[in-house]
């Protein structure tokens, strides 16, 4: 489950929850985003979305395209490896991760 309450989709488990993965499918875009809009359009916390930037800047996965302040995945490397992630994991948009109902305690043995 989500801290919403709704089930936790194979997507979100495979990039980091549903405000990360909605982050990484909008930074696909060819004409990028800026961190601000980014978060007005996926109704996120600026804090959230610029967090998500700060660490893909260094590993070469963004990069800066047209108007100063605007990224999107880069088509190398890493950035391309979140892309191919994204897409794949796009297809089990309406799966459901499996969890056991509850956490098993050590017993002590």
């Amino acid at each position: 489950m989500t801290r919403d309450g709704s089930p936790e989709r194979v997507p979100d488990w495979l990039l980091g929850g549903h405000v990360r993965r909605r982050v990484l499918e909008r930074l696909t875009d060819k004409r990028g985003w800026t961190a601000a809009a980014l978060a007005a359009e996926i109704d996120a916390g600026d804090a959230t979305v610029f967090e998500v930037l700060r660490v893909l800047k260094p590993l070469g996965a963004v990069e800066r395209v047209g108007a100063r302040g605007t990224y999107r995945l880069s088509h190398d490397g890493l950035g391309s490896a979140i892309r191919t992630l994204v897409t794949a994991g796009s297809r089990f948009s309406h799966e459901r991760v499996a969890r056991p109902p509850g956490r098993v305690k050590n017993q002590g043995s």
